[in-house]
């Protein structure tokens, strides 16, 4: 794989900052924080280099596609969760690791996300949820729906980030049993109308699942 040079890896990493909408903090003057903010970038344009190096364009541009420079997904799996266990793991890293482990979609990892579904530190917990999402594990939607019905106490704008990822995570797993307590959650008068727009979205994609479930079902095949 291709190194880039040190200044054009930076300008990459503050590049797409800018297009996850991370703001970019202005470097330090003093010589020791200037140092830390250095080791920060260089550890982001790291995880940019190596794990995620593709990014997609649609309507949000995320982290689609692990890098095919992890030959073993065994030992990425057991590596993103030893990482999750680190009391001293850095953001950057927990963030890191549940894009990973969302990719890697072992349901083995679902306990260990569920953990973050409601974390202080809002990037890691979107992309804990994104992950459950991935996985598609039916053991995800009871505590995602207890995220949306009773979300945990942060700032307001962060609460309906996370609602609605948990929305669409609902949606992508597809578990009928999630149907009666989003109907609910639609009729709540002060439910933004976004959110309502995603829960009617996620409900159509469940009883689509559904439908379609049935339709290939054996005892329908054997009709035919």
């Amino acid at each position: 794989m291709r190194i880039e040079p040190e200044h054009r890896l930076e300008s990459r990493v503050r590049a797409l900052q800018d297009k996850l909408g991370l703001a970019a903090p202005e470097m330090s003057t003093q010589p020791q924080e200037a140092d830390i903010q250095k080791q920060a970038i260089a550890r982001v344009g790291e995880f940019f280099r190596t794990v995620a190096p593709r990014f997609s364009e649609k309507k949000e541009t995320r982290l689609r596609e692990v890098d095919s420079s992890i030959p073993d997904q065994a030992e990425a799996f057991r590596t993103s969760i030893a990482t999750l266990a680190d009391p001293n793991a850095s953001p950057v890293e927990r963030n890191r690791v549940v894009v990973t482990l969302g990719h890697l979609a072992n349901p083995e990892a679902v306990p260990v996300l569920l953990k973050f579904i409601t974390s202080s530190e809002v990037p890691v917990a979107q992309n804990a949820i994104r992950a459950l999402g991935e996985i598609k594990d039916t053991r995800s939607v009871p505590p995602l729906l207890k995220l949306v019905e009773d979300p945990p106490q942060l700032e307001e704008e962060d609460v309906h980030v996370l609602q609605a990822r948990a929305i669409s995570a609902l949606g992508a797993i597809g578990d009928a049993s999630a149907l009666d307590a989003l109907k609910k959650v639609a009729t709540r008068a002060e439910l933004p109308e976004n959110l309502r727009e995603s829960v009617k979205t996620a409900m159509h994609r469940i009883e689509k699942r559904r439908s379609q479930t049935s339709t290939e079902s054996p005892a329908n095949t054997t009709a035919r």
